[in-house]
Parts: C-alpha cells; sequence; structure tokens
C-alpha cells in the first residue's frame, strides 16, 4: 500500500466546535478554545502526531500515525481525538463527512445519528437532531474495533436549553430527581457552601467561570501497531480485527531501553502511550484543558468517555465524586452514587460530578 503524504502536527488544548443556537457559556470558559460554527465539515484522514511536546522542538522516534475526523474549514488544528463539539438539545446539524482513507468509515453517536459507510474518495452530508443533553461519544463503528482505535474518534455535548422551571441548571435536559437536588444544593446548602455550577465569579482576584467542565476522552496508542495498520491493506493483517486485538494486547514484552541503555528491541505491539484528550502525563496533568484547578465551593462536571480498548478506573485525589451520568446504566442516574473509583469499558461515557467540597473529615 501507497501511504499518503502525513500530516504533522503537534498537541495543545482541547480544540471545540459550538454548532447551533445557544450556549453563550462556553465562550466564558477559557479551558475550551470554542469556535462557533454554523454547520460541521471533516475529512477522515490520517496524521503523524508528535506525543511527548508541545514546542516545535520535538522528539522524533515520539511520534505516532493516527486515523483522525479533521476540521476541513481549517477552524480548529487537527488532532487525535477529532474536535469536540457542543451543541443544545434540538438543534438541527447539518455535517459533511469526506472520506480520504482507503477502505469504508462511517460517524456515528450511539442511539442519535451513523451516516453509514462512506466509501474511500466519496462525500456524504448528513443532517440530526442535537439529542437530550448529555455526553456522548463519536467514533466510526465499523471493523469494530480498529476503527475506532485508530483515532477516529471525539467527544460530543448536548446542553438542555434552559433549567427546569424553578430549578438550577444541570448538564441535563431531564434531569432525575436526586440529579437535580444535588445541582439545586450547590451554592444553597451547608453541605456545599459557595456557587452553584451555573454560577461563575467575575471578580478578576478570584475569577471562576460558570458552568464548570472538563472532558477526559481516555485512549490508548500504539505507535508500532499502528504503524503497522497504515502499512496494511484492508480487510488483511492487522486491520482484521481479531488480529488487531491480539496484538494489541497479548503480545511479549520484550528488553526495553532501561534495561538495554540503547531504543526499545522488544518490538512488541502493546500501546506505548496512554491519553486523556490526547495528551499524556505530564502533558495531561499540567494541563489546565484536562486538570481541575479549583476552590472549595467550585462543583465540576468530568464527562469521561473511553474509546480505546483497555479498561480504565478514574480515580481523584482529595474529593470523592458522584456519578450523574452513565450510558451503560440508562444515562442520567437516578441515584447519583458517591464513589472513589469508578471503571470505564470501552465506549463507556461516565460523568463525574465533583463538588470541590471541603473533606468531610478536616
Amino acid at each position: 500500500m501507497k501511504r499518503r503524504d502525513f500530516l504533522k502536527y503537534t498537541g495543545t488544548g482541547m480544540a471545540a466546535l459550538v454548532v447551533g443556537g445557544g450556549l453563550p457559556w462556553i465562550f466564558q470558559d477559557e479551558a475550551y478554545a470554542a469556535v462557533r460554527v454554523q454547520e460541521l465539515s471533516f475529512e477522515m484522514t490520517d496524521a503523524l502526531k508528535d506525543m511527548s511536546t508541545w514546542t516545535s522542538v520535538t522528539n522524533p522516534n515520539a511520534q505516532c500515525y493516527f486515523w483522525i475526523y479533521k476540521d476541513t474549514t481549517g477552524t480548529v488544528r487537527p488532532d487525535c481525538p477529532g474536535p469536540a463539539i457542543f451543541c443544545t438539545e434540538g438543534d438541527l446539524i447539518k455535517l459533511t463527512l469526506t472520506n480520504s482513507l482507503d477502505e469504508p468509515h462511517n460517524f456515528f453517536i450511539n442511539g442519535v445519528v451513523n451516516s453509514g459507510p462512506i466509501s474511500p474518495g466519496a462525500t456524504r452530508t448528513i443532517r440530526f437532531r442535537a439529542p437530550k443533553g448529555g455526553s456522548y461519544l463519536y467514533y466510526d463503528n465499523m471493523n469494530e474495533p480498529v476503527n475506532r482505535v485508530m483515532g477516529l474518534h471525539g467527544a460530543f455535548v448536548s446542553m438542555p436549553r434552559a433549567p427546569r422551571l424553578g430549578h438550577k441548571f444541570t448538564p441535563y435536559s431531564r434531569p432525575t430527581l436526586a440529579v437535580q437536588k444535588l445541582f439545586d444544593d450547590f451554592g444553597s446548602t451547608p453541605q456545599w457552601p459557595g456557587l452553584a455550577w451555573e454560577q461563575g465569579d467575575p471578580n478578576p482576584a478570584t475569577f471562576a467561570p460558570a458552568f464548570r467542565q472538563y472532558i477526559w476522552l481516555l485512549h490508548q496508542p500504539s505507535s508500532r501497531l499502528f504503524a503497522e495498520v497504515g502499512n496494511t491493506p484492508p480487510g488483511a493483517g492487522v486491520r482484521i480485527p481479531a488480529n488487531f486485538i491480539e496484538a494489541f494486547t497479548n503480545d511479549p514484552f520484550g528488553l526495553d531501553s532501561f534495561l538495554t541503555g540503547g531504543p526499545p528491541t522488544g518490538g512488541n505491539r502493546k500501546p506505548d502511550y496512554f491519553t486523556i484528550s490526547g495528551q499524556s502525563g505530564h502533558f495531561s496533568h499540567n494541563n489546565s484543558f484536562l486538570c481541575p484547578n479549583l476552590r472549595a465551593g467550585e462543583p465540576c462536571v468530568i464527562r469521561i468517555m473511553n474509546a480505546g480498548i483497555h479498561t480504565h478506573s478514574m480515580h481523584i485525589h482529595a474529593n470523592h465524586m458522584f456519578i450523574s451520568y452513565d450510558s451503560f446504566q440508562g444515562g442520567v442516574q437516578a441515584n447519583p452514587v458517591w464513589i472513589d473509583v469508578y471503571t470505564l469499558s470501552p465506549t463507556r461515557v461516565v460523568d463525574y460530578v465533583n463538588p470541590f467540597m471541603r473533606p468531610p473529615d478536616i
């Protein structure tokens, strides 16, 4: 197979597109470089990503090949994951998709939209209504899980148009009674003094944005396996799902650089990066787009999505979280359970509500 020229790019903060009406709140949050657009236009293409740095001085050995959803308007920079999409429930969304890869691909949101297969070189335009307020993962569900894990995925957030009458805003159009009470209590009870989720603090000395929220899109790239996929014809070798999964999960470990004093010699195809919204290690936990830096009394929502193969158990030090939304448990939760660790299997979407409370044992 003759590989196309790669698009080379460097990861920075999360790129976000706002489509449809409403949502003035998104521009109040500096954690999202959000750009408003009238419609969406994506190209399914390939790219080589610098994995180790945000600067122009990069390590040529710290790169990974991906398939990506690229914004063709040039509004936001290309990356893996694709642009975060923000919209309002009920908005009519127009999305044009062009497939520049060498086999059919699609755009899929479980229970919301499926573009159907788009042949190599073809372009298709789809229209769909933004679903009820909640957190969603968009991805290519063809040749499962190869296409999704190769990088064709991104976050999709739908916000309600207004809070329920007589109540405070929640992230959901149809909150359960318990979830609504949780958000009603923020900023108004002795248990949670401070700000409601919808409230910000405009004082420059103590500034806090309203509607504080973060996206953690989990992924596990394998630079060796992904490069092999790029050099393999459709329907053969590691493009076959069983072969892909076998290589990804069961390749034997070999001697690595810390033992040999040189480059890795094992040659295994297990993941060598574990990323949150495209960033790994130091670059994820020191990234204001990803790591909440808030004070007691400033509750936030963390929308967590697993686009990879491995299962993750997400944990935050200092506070427990409420699980307000779980795509594998019917969406908005009847009882937002108070937890320390929660497990996310592949394609699962879970919302953590972090109250940023003073720990009760102090």
